[in-house]
């Protein structure tokens, strides 16, 4: 027998689970490695990264220079293709403030869990506080990148459940 998720629970993964108080950060961490094509070493520092080691290497711990971690809202209700649901276009955006540059950076990742609560651009929406999970973490092409004013850093992601009967 082959099972078969609900339209409505897999909806429910991305518009309760995976969006639950999302954030996008950027970090500054080579030892990630920079590519598409990780080795192996680099792989799997991706896939235990902490949330210690994100605030560890994430911009502005000197000045803010504009930078603040991007809260992303998911509009509920998802699309549905086949067996793969999908909240497409979450565009996220970054910008020094006038006459400033950010500092480099070299990694764009997704924290679900992020601590909300106080938020505000003079604290770069809680920069620095280690509530959260780690969901994804994305090489920026060119890394390491340094955004001067009035440049913008725009990234684009698509949360995507596939459910596949086995």
């Amino acid at each position: 027998m082959i099972p078969t998720y609900t339209t409505e629970i897999r909806r429910s993964i991305i518009d309760t689970y995976l969006s639950f108080n999302l954030v996008a950060i950027l970090i500054n961490r080579p030892s990630l490695g920079l590519t598409d094509t990780p080795t192996n070493t680099e792989m799997n520092e991706r896939r235990n990264l902490t949330m210690a080691q994100v605030i560890a290497s994430e911009i502005g711990s000197t000045s803010l220079k504009g930078y603040k971690r991007q809260i992303i809202t998911v509009n509920p209700g998802a699309t549905v293709a086949g067996t793969t649901l999908s909240q497409n276009s979450i565009v996220v955006t970054f910008q020094a403030a006038p006459g400033t540059s950010l500092d480099p950076f070299t990694h764009i990742v997704y924290v679900r869990g992020a601590n909300l609560t106080l938020a505000t651009d003079l604290n770069g929406n809680n920069r620095g506080n280690v509530s959260g999970t780690v969901v994804l973490v994305e090489p920026i092409q060119f890394a390491p990148v340094t955004l001067a004013h009035p440049s913008t850093f725009q990234h684009t992601l698509d949360l995507k459940v596939s459910t596949v009967g086995t």
